[in-house]
């Protein structure tokens, strides 16, 4: 379980889009009880966004929110907006959507937020839109995080999930914070991503609201074994490497089985 995050954090947001590849979608029409909290830092300036058309197979889009905040609303067309959302978000970091869909000038979203799989619409003005190649699959039965840039595997490895009292949520997720760690042989290892996804049974842990996470660890026996409150643990090697690798915003999907799973 990631604990409450702490000072400043700036990434290379990206977004997604799913189940619509080759389509123009952009076209109108888990940790220790004794943890103390992560540290945040800047890692990459924010990439220029550009314009995207028809995806290449496993790609998605990132939506990068413009001005001070993100205003949501329940449905397309929508008079009165539903939440809001501040730019940068209270960790100061960059604020991104994933796209599920777009009707005319609106933009239909996954939240960041409670409950799981929450979405809502945007104006399709009020963002910019980009491409991103990555994406993320953890199974939780064969414990494996496989990375892949386009149809091509980049990274599988052995992972730590969460304990059957605290289970790592299945479903699509997406990265929305990388956090660079003060100790990098601390509990978290020296990198923690945290995600959209909130565990399904802890409302509060380490004074944050129970965000699930990706992180290093300083406990390596636990890799291939269900020992989290809910996180994601890899080697920390493998959290340098994914650090190095993945922008904010890119797609994760828990699943039952990573190496079985051939969806988008």
């Amino acid at each position: 379980m990631v604990a409450r995050w702490l000072g400043v954090a700036v990434g290379a947001p990206s977004l997604i889009v799913l189940g619509l590849v080759g389509g123009s979608l952009l076209a109108p029409g888990g940790e220790p009880s004794g943890s103390s909290g992560l540290t945040v830092a800047v890692v990459r300036g924010v990439a220029r966004p550009r314009s995207v058309g028809v995806l290449p197979p496993g790609s998605s889009v990132v939506a990068n929110v413009d001005g001070r905040q993100a205003v949501v609303y329940r449905s397309a067309g929508a008079a009165r907006p539903w939440r809001r959302f501040s730019n940068p978000t209270p960790q100061h970091t960059p604020l991104v959507f994933l796209v599920r869909a777009r009707r005319g000038s609106w933009l239909r979203v996954m939240l960041p937020s409670r409950p799981n799989g929450s979405e809502g619409w945007v104006r399709a003005a009020g963002v910019e839109l980009r491409e991103d190649a990555y994406s993320v699959v953890v199974g939780l039965k064969d414990r494996r995080l496989i990375v892949r840039k386009g149809q091509r595997v980049l990274l599988d490895r052995a992972v730590g999930v969460g304990r059957a009292a605290t289970p790592t949520p299945r479903g699509v997720y997406y990265l929305t914070e990388l956090l660079r760690q003060p100790n990098p042989a601390g509990l978290y290892g020296p990198w923690a991503f945290a995600l959209s996804a909130h565990s399904p049974v802890l409302t509060h842990f380490g004074g944050g609201d129970g965000q699930i996470g990706i992180h290093g660890t300083d406990e390596p026996s636990g890799i291939g074994h269900n020992v989290s409150h809910g996180c994601i643990r890899v080697a920390n090697r493998v959290i340098e490497r994914l650090a190095a690798m993945l922008p904010l915003g890119t797609p994760v999907r828990i699943v039952a089985q990573a190496r079985k799973f051939t969806g988008t």
